[in-house]
């Protein structure tokens, strides 16, 4: 890629590793996601131990293949004397010193891989609140389907959460199809997008990217569930620094109460703090926000709460879930 073919218009976001730029083709004006990422030396070659190379390859061995659910990868490049100044989704100071250093680290190498994305008009953060609950289910069918790929393939994303999903406008009368089904949009297609947590399973190399490939095989789907109820309480922890210790506010809650939605679920802790904070917000926050509670945060379901038990029931079958939700459509 040439760079100088392309104008950076301006920028669209960043994350802890990446930072994303819109720009456009001087020559047929189509505009595009040009994501720029500090690498390490080491990464200048291609190699399936690199998870920089790992996303090439994701992108161009699966995703490209499938551009209802997946966006797609133009071009890319590597550059040396890179001079990109990557800022921080988190504040870096609540992670491990070791990880701070090794942040800093790779902000400061002078190699940079540019990579050209098919663009997205959005994140599923700026639709919160907007969508109905038929869209909401339209959403629902399209990002399940979109993992089945995923996973019938011997893939995980590993970073799936409503950042990570892109929206593109459509026609209310536009239909994509799914297991064969013609599934309404109804105004909006939705797409994974950053890979850069990708992994498949044949480029695994030790026991820790089994364990984290195995744990998001099992649970990928089901994190899909956080979509459909609103975020108050994870911006407030986020906007107040609160620090959180899944494992140590997992034990509180266990010894706070018992019911049965949550026993089905054992091998879910996630799910089961899911509920019960939707069930039961006073204890939950109590519990989460420690000292820092002062009142508690409202929770709104974007769906009925039997369509989310459902989900949750069945989030070992999506060919399951999809027909259901398909059923509330008609």
């Amino acid at each position: 890629m040439y760079l100088s073919n392309y104008k950076i218009i301006k920028e669209l976001g960043y994350g802890m590793y990446a930072t994303v730029y819109l720009i456009q083709n001087l020559k047929t004006k189509k505009k595009y996601a040009l994501k720029i990422q500090h690498i390490e030396k080491k990464d200048l070659k291609p190699n399936t131990k690199s998870q920089v190379w790992r996303e090439i390859n994701f992108s161009i061995d699966f995703a490209n293949k499938y551009p209802d659910q997946f966006v797609s990868l133009y071009e890319y490049d590597l550059i040396e004397n890179c001079n990109l100044e990557q800022k921080y989704s988190f504040d870096i100071t609540r992670f491990s010193l070791k990880y701070q250093s090794k942040l800093k680290k790779l902000s400061s190498s002078p190699y940079c891989i540019r990579k050209v994305y098919e663009l997205v008009q959005g994140d599923l953060n700026k639709l919160e609140g907007k969508l109905s609950t038929k869209q909401i289910y339209s959403l629902i069918i399209q990002l399940t389907y979109s993992i089945k790929l995923l996973h019938s393939n011997n893939y995980i994303h590993g970073d799936i959460h409503s950042g990570n999903v892109g929206w593109i406008k459509t026609k209310n009368s536009h239909k994509i199809k799914i297991l064969n089904i013609e599934i309404p949009t109804f105004g909006y297609q939705y797409k994974l997008i950053d890979y850069g947590m990708t992994i498949k399973k044949s480029d695994i190399k030790n026991r820790k990217e089994q364990k984290e490939f195995d744990e998001n095989f099992s649970n990928e789907l089901v994190l899909l569930v956080h979509l459909m109820v609103d975020t108050k309480i994870y911006n407030f922890i986020n906007e107040n620094n609160i620090q959180l210790d899944f494992n140590r506010d997992y034990d509180k809650f266990k010894k706070t109460i018992y019911f049965k939605p949550i026993s089905k679920y054992s091998n879910l802790k996630s799910i089961q703090m899911f509920l019960f904070d939707i069930l039961f917000p006073e204890q939950y926050q109590k519990i989460i926000f420690g000292s820092e509670y002062s009142q508690t945060i409202p929770r709104k379901l974007y769906i009925p709460f039997d369509d989310i038990i459902y989900f949750i029931s069945n989030y070992k079958e999506p060919n399951k879930i999809i027909k259901y939700f398909n059923n509330k459509l008609i």
